[in-house]
């Protein structure tokens, strides 16, 4: 029998990191909720990853939350190789791989307090979805949350034809299984640039597949073509993870806590008025037609009262990560944009800026009370504009970062480009381009003081070139070398005045 049993397997799966996972916003997730985690802001002692693929996220969160020891499980032995190869050149010493299927693995009771899978829920069929809910129930301890993400009805419906094409496709097809993925996408486009109704008569259909025309082939072949394919209901979820003795807690979405920032008055009193979580969600499912859940689900979870709820969440203390002048106000979520109130939201950012981070207290009794700065925050935290603190970033947590960032920088030199540096104050990871981890390698090298633009850019601008990635003006490549070095020496100093200090402050430097 095939030991891959259906899943792609010759095609190692790109590296990623989902913010969502990071403890500290999934606990402030869950404390909007009203039910916190019982790892609270300290971060949790163990973690475990199920299905953590090349191991990047795992990995960053390993780096970022260094006080903690992470486990990353992938049953892809290629995955688990390459995992263990970025482990060691970034020196982590809290974190452990296993080679193991879900049905394999077994973990110490209660030994873990957090738990994450993202998207793998949705790859699996009925009998590993079982073997997933028998490792939380047995390795979380009570109090301990998991992070679930999964593709949902009703939003994939309009595309269950579509992935059953490319799955078909792909099956006769030579090649890797990112190879066949290409093939396959070509070939519905084929389909649908020749008339077929199916993507006529659909147009979110014809939408998705122009999107993935332009996706990573590694992307593309676990995501399609897996044997194991469920675009999956709440309330089936809730009611394979309660079999298990897990408890929906709360959307990791912070802005799902404010139903009226994303729905009609009509649909947010309809959802509001459910008489249970799991009709209240599907109904909010179905009001925005939503493709993709991220879920917190907790073995045994204190429901914290009113007064309770509102003090620990004043007592939160917030970090920004933008300058103030690059604030943007709003996020785009799955019910479309959400805006944080304008005259909340700029002065939170500008004292964070200026002060450093704070608890929410500090800003009571701004325009509109409580509510609207809880709903400004949330709106802020999911778009990425501030961020819970989850430490002080202290000398050791500092070193930690630095290696693995280094080695983020030197992976990306030889052609991998991971994308996310770590950082310790906030125990997640910031996205970081080729140019900023130039940058950062640049800074690394002469001093995290450095403030010579001109040094910077003499070291930054061969990077770049080595790279093939020439320095644009306008979307066009800078041709004069003169130019391209002023250019560079601009934005190494709007760099210096904006960024360096949110990198110093989380404690990346």
């Amino acid at each position: 029998m095939d030991w891959a049993a259906g899943y792609v397997v010759d095609t190692l799966c790109s590296p990623g990191f989902y913010r969502e996972m990071a403890p500290a916003y999934a606990g402030f997730a869950a404390l909007l909720a009203g039910r916190p985690p019982a790892f609270g802001e300290e971060g949790p002692r163990a973690a475990l990853e199920l299905g953590c693929g090349v191991g990047f996220g795992t990995a960053l969160l390993a780096a970022a939350n260094p006080d903690g020891a992470w486990t990353g499980i992938d049953f892809n032995p290629d995955h688990i190789a390459a995992a263990e190869a970025f482990r060691a050149a970034a020196g982590l010493t809290n974190l452990t791989y296993r080679d193991a299927a879900f049905a394999d693995y077994r973990p110490d009771p209660g030994a873990f307090d957090y738990a994450a899978l993202h998207g793998v829920y949705s790859w699996i069929g009925e009998a590993d979805a079982a073997h997933v809910g028998a490792i939380l129930r047995d390795g979380l301890a009570v109090g301990g949350v998991a992070y679930v993400s999964y593709n949902a009805m009703p939003g994939w419906a309009a595309a269950v034809p579509l992935r059953r094409l490319l799955a078909e496709h792909a099956r006769r097809q030579p090649g890797t299984a990112a190879e066949r993925a290409v093939a396959a996408v070509a070939f519905a486009r084929t389909l649908a640039d020749a008339g077929a109704a199916c993507f006529a008569g659909n147009p979110g259909l014809t939408d998705r597949l122009a999107v993935i025309a332009g996706q990573d082939p590694r992307y593309l072949a676990h995501e399609y073509l897996n044997a194991a394919w469920r675009p999956l209901f709440h309330a089936d979820v809730a009611a394979e993870l309660g079999a298990a003795r897990l408890t929906h807690v709360a959307s990791a979405d912070p802005v799902d806590a404010f139903p009226d920032l994303t729905l009609a008055p009509e649909l947010a009193e309809l959802v509001a008025t459910r008489p249970d979580r799991i009709m209240a969600e599907t109904v909010r499912d179905l009001a925005i037609n939503r493709g993709f859940r991220r879920d917190l689900y907790a073995r045994g979870a204190v429901t914290l009262t009113s007064a309770e709820r509102l003090e620990r969440l004043m007592a939160t203390r917030m970090a920004t990560l933008v300058f103030p002048d690059d604030l943007r106000l709003s996020v785009r979520t799955a019910a479309g944009e959400a805006a944080a109130d304008a005259a909340v939201a700029r002065p939170l950012v500008d004292r964070l800026w200026r002060d450093g981070p704070q608890p929410l207290s500090a800003f009571a009794g701004g325009p509109g009370g409580t509510d609207a700065l809880l709903a400004a925050v949330a709106v802020l935290v999911q778009g990425g504009q501030i961020h819970p603190l989850a430490r002080p970033a202290d000398e050791r947590a500092r070193a930690v970062a630095r290696r693995f960032n280094g080695a983020v920088c030197e992976a990306t030199r030889g052609g991998r480009d991971p994308g996310f540096l770590a950082a310790p104050a906030i125990g997640s990871g910031l996205p970081a381009g080729p140019l900023e981890q130039a940058v950062y390698r640049a800074l690394l090298l002469r001093g995290a003081g450095c403030d010579d633009d001109a040094a910077l850019a003499d070291a930054v601008l061969p990077e770049l070139e080595r790279a093939g990635r020439p320095l644009l003006r306008d979307g066009r490549p800078i041709a004069d070398p003169a130019e391209r070095r002023e250019e560079l020496r601009a934005r190494l100093a709007v760099h210096r005045a904006r960024r360096r200090p949110v990198w110093h402050a989380l404690g990346m430097l």
